[in-house]
């Protein structure tokens, strides 16, 4: 049964785009099929990487109720229009707090939807609530990621490179209190696109605080939400492949 993943409606079912067709606008060269690299973790089983081939912008789910797509994820889009652009081409950019939280806003609803692409036997760290807080705040001129969610931008150097998304699921635990096996309560998720990457932590897990950041992480990403500071761009540093990896990887140290 159809129940829309974001405000819950039974009705009015539609297919969102992973990768809102406007984007392919500001990247022209992706023309052919792509390769895209999935990883995920099955339920009972080892992390696997899915390698998919499609044409571009084609790619959709069927968990977005067409209200939802048509309105307030159609206005998240048109928002980020003129910031996501630049990042995409690699131009120069000054980012304040009101861009970084709508760029956070994008990041993270992209996550979900393409979390939704995931084999069906896969642990989907990205939990309802999160969906839920992001539609009950959808107003552009205020939504944001939920409380307990952090976010970072790159600059990734290998522009023509196949998108990549990485859904890492993740436990925090205290050893007296563990969670139900197949369970998780925070997430990662690392996806590049053009000349941008974005990771993303998220949790439920009511602790002492948001977890820092493991290694040199903060030294070639730069944290947009919460607000930290304005974001330059491009930056000096440019994430190769193998970075995106290492990064995407790194939580589950």
């Amino acid at each position: 049964m159809f129940r829309c993943l974001f405000c819950g409606s039974k009705e009015n079912p539609s297919h969102e785009h992973v990768l809102a067709d406007w984007l392919k606008g500001a990247m022209p060269f992706f023309t052919a099929k792509w390769r895209v690299h999935q990883s995920y973790e099955p339920v009972g089983g080892e992390r696997q990487v899915r390698v998919m081939e499609f044409s571009p912008f084609t790619q959709t789910v069927k968990g977005v109720c067409e209200p939802c797509n048509t309105r307030w994820m159609s206005n998240l889009e048109n928002a980020n229009k003129p910031l996501l652009t630049p990042l995409l081409e690699g131009r120069g950019k000054h980012f304040g707090p009101d861009s970084q939280r709508l760029l956070s806003s994008w990041a993270l609803k992209t996550s979900m939807v393409w979390q939704e692409t995931l084999p069906r036997d896969t642990i989907r760290g990205i939990p309802p609530e999160h969906f839920r807080w992001l539609y009950e705040h959808r107003d552009t001129g205020t939504i944001a990621p939920p409380p307990g969610t952090l976010v970072w931008i790159g600059a990734y150097g290998e522009q023509r490179g196949p998108p990549t998304a990485v859904h890492v699921p993740l436990r925090i635990e205290y050893s007296d209190d563990p969670l139900p096996p197949n369970e998780a309560n925070a997430y990662s998720v690392t996806f590049s696109i053009g000349h941008v990457a974005f990771q993303i932590f998220g949790t439920t897990f009511e602790g002492q605080g948001l977890p820092k950041a493991p290694g040199k992480h903060d030294l070639i990403l730069h944290q947009i939400w919460p607000f930290d500071s304005p974001v330059i761009w491009p930056p000096d540093r440019l994430l190769t492949a193998q970075m995106l990896r290492g990064l995407a990887e790194m939580w589950t140290n």
